[in-house]
């Protein structure tokens, strides 16, 4: 599309207030930087598709370079792999959490425990996936209820109560690298035993 037609579209739909043109070429991010007078990293570079019928932008940092790096668009681009539980790394979280006066509930195995990318990180590395409750009952994910929830008082001290544990849980591997060894021996058994 010219730069007259994208102008025209978007004066039918009432954005043309919103464009601005300068009288200096910014083609370039390191051209455009000084006419807009910010650092070359605050410009956002934009690559938009359609593909069918659904448009795909893509927004990038100014200052990224081109790598030659191909992209494939596919519909489902990510295996995802269960979550890999480690015990006895669950274990050393839920000491820290009891510490703190809250006790962990046991993950059910058998209800796909992890999200995609907690599940796809454990396929690697010994990892834990705490939940702490939000609200005083259940409440979906993804939804407007959750939201309000995770902003509430109680879901702000859970948040905060959470960043503690996973911070002794952190000292506590630091601190101590036979345990660190022993957990990391555990993953590995489980990993091999999938």
């Amino acid at each position: 599309m010219s730069r007259g037609a994208a102008l025209a579209y978007l004066k039918q739909k009432g954005y043309d207030d919103r464009v601005i043109v300068f009288e200096a070429n910014t083609a370039t991010v390191a051209l455009a930087a000084p006419t807009l007078g910010v650092e070359p990293g605050r410009i956002a570079k934009t690559l938009s598709f359609l593909i069918g019928d659904r448009p795909i932008l893509i927004l990038a940092e100014g200052a990224a370079r081109m790598t030659g790096a191909r992209y494939r668009m596919q519909p489902s681009q990510n295996r995802l792999d269960n979550m890999v539980p480690t015990p006895s790394f669950d274990a050393v979280y839920g000491r820290e959490l009891a510490l703190l006066g809250e006790t962990m509930l046991p993950m059910d195995d058998g209800c796909g425990i992890g999200s995609s990318d907690a599940g796809n990180v454990s396929q690697v590395i010994p990892t834990i996936q705490p939940t702490i409750c939000i609200t005083d009952g259940p409440t979906p994910w993804h939804t407007e209820a959750a939201r309000e929830a995770a902003r509430s008082e109680k879901g702000l001290a859970s948040v905060g109560l959470g960043a503690k544990a996973l911070a002794l849980t952190a000292l506590d591997l630091i601190l101590d690298p036979a345990l660190l060894r022993q957990i990391k021996a555990d993953h590995a058994l489980a990993v091999a035993a999938q």
